[in-house]
């Protein structure tokens, strides 16, 4: 699409003859001049629609951005499943070709497109350029009009093209002329002037908007609320968190020093036993050394003993060996309970731990 602009002078830093240039790529358009651009294709709105969300698109565009499974229609910008169809906004359309057949260039600093007309001063302005010149007290009579609504900001009336709209009828809803009211197809029709009917639709959409203003304040009341919670909801959590470290810190302390005290006490029972094993050991050896030469000396005794003295021998070998065949006397806690067994209040120890971490 070719689109007609001219060079300004300051932008550009070339003295600008006035004339005007067809450029084949698109320009780049000024923030205030978004309202005629669809955001899906970055181009001037074709055959506009808007959604019950009022956001607008191109009718292609929007076509285009829909799942082709799905039955319902879902905003490409704020992601909302819509309920029922888009409708054509004639609006939009219209301003789309005011825009393309005139937007001047701001009569003031020749950079802007402009966006509104003084009728008394005759002079085009972008919105910028309007309240630096016009915001002074000699201004205050003059007449703003959009400059996207026609001449001298009024639309035209559809039966009479050449009449600017100035009023609106109240029962069929459209724009029209003086010449329609008084002897045109709405006569003793009820209507009011554009300026009034668009202040009165103005104060409606201000008592729509202080209702969503209200709506937005408990919103915004509850999400303060659900973030203080959520914050003292994670101190909650790092204080249990510390709490919990703390308690199993002192009770794996109390286990490590028990495990200790155990292991001192055991291997000291073990040491114990172990010398009292020894010396019962060298008790016996003694014994066995002593049953070794009792019976080897009686060998001998009973070879070489006279006839007549055998028997005084043999009597005499046999009290000998009655009394080394006695035993040493054992300790009985090292001999028959030498198995290392883990005491009983061991076992109580282990069973207040567990109900203490189950009470946790």
């Amino acid at each position: 699409m070719s689109v007609e602009v001219k060079h300004a002078s300051k932008v550009n830093g070339i003295k600008s003859n006035g004339a005007e240039e067809t450029v084949e790529s698109k320009p780049k358009l000024q923030s205030r001049d978004q309202m005629v651009i669809c955001k899906l294709c970055c181009d001037l709105y074709k055959q506009p629609v808007t959604l019950r969300c009022l956001h607008s698109f191109c009718n292609s565009c929007l076509r285009d951005a829909q799942d082709s499974k799905s039955d319902t229609i879902r905003c490409p910008k704020c992601n909302e499943e819509i309920k029922g169809l888009p409708y054509a906004d004639l609006r939009l359309a219209k301003m789309v070709k005011l825009y393309q057949t005139k937007v001047p260039e701001c009569a003031n600093c020749h950079e802007a497109n402009s966006s509104c007309k003084c009728k008394q001063c005759d002079v085009a302005l972008c919105s910028a350029c309007w309240t630096l010149t016009h915001s002074h007290r000699i201004f205050k009579d003059h007449v703003r009009s959009d400059i996207l609504k026609g001449e001298e900001g009024f639309e035209v009336c559809k039966e009479h093209p050449k009449t600017s709209a100035e009023f609106i009828c109240i029962d069929c809803v459209v724009t029209v002329c003086h010449a329609c009211i008084l002897r045109g197809s709405h006569v003793n029709h009820k209507y009011h002037s554009v300026e009034v009917h668009r202040r009165n639709e103005q104060e409606r959409y201000a008592e729509t908007v202080a209702a969503a203003q209200g709506t937005k304040q408990k919103l915004i009341a509850a999400i303060s609320s659900v973030n203080k919670r959520v914050e003292s909801l994670e101190k909650n959590y790092m204080s249990v968190c510390a709490e919990i470290e703390q308690h199993f810190g002192a009770l794996q302390s109390a286990i490590e020093a028990r495990q200790d005290a155990l292991l001192r006490e055991n291997k000291r029972i073990r040491d114990k036993k172990r010398v009292n094993l020894l010396e019962q050991n060298v008790e016996f050896e003694k014994a066995l050394g002593k049953i070794a030469e009792t019976v080897d000396r009686s060998k001998e005794i009973v070879t070489y003993a006279f006839d007549d003295e055998l028997t005084k021998c043999v009597d005499f070998i046999s009290e000998r060996m009655d009394s080394v065949l006695e035993l040493p006397s054992t300790n009985p806690l090292v001999c028959t309970k030498c198995d290392f067994k883990v005491p009983t209040y061991y076992y109580f120890f282990l069973r207040s731990y567990w109900y203490s971490v189950r009470a946790i």
